[in-house]
């Protein structure tokens, strides 16, 4: 996830060091942005379950997800067999 976060921002760096015609400018800004804030974003997440810093940048949550995924699978099928809960 860090590495992946970290090739993007460093490409958006590159891009908007090489190149700034009209208004191409802003939209890199707002890219770098976001870019920035949502590395700070997962690092509070991790940072906020007691993870050192490496540790929070690569947090994945998967145990959310997957209890999330498993939670919504047993909804469906009680809905498609029509009972009730």
């Amino acid at each position: 996830m860090i590495l992946t976060t970290f090739i993007v921002s460093l490409y958006m760096l590159l891009v908007f060091i090489v190149g700034g015609e009209d208004n191409a400018t802003y939209v890199k800004l707002i890219l770098i942005g976001i870019t920035l804030l949502s590395i700070i974003g997962q690092l509070s997440r991790g940072r906020s379950k007691g993870k050192s810093f490496a540790e929070a940048l690569v947090d994945d949550e998967m145990d959310g997800i997957e209890e999330m995924v498993v939670d919504v699978k047993d909804k469906v099928v009680v809905i498609l067999r029509g009972e009730e809960e």
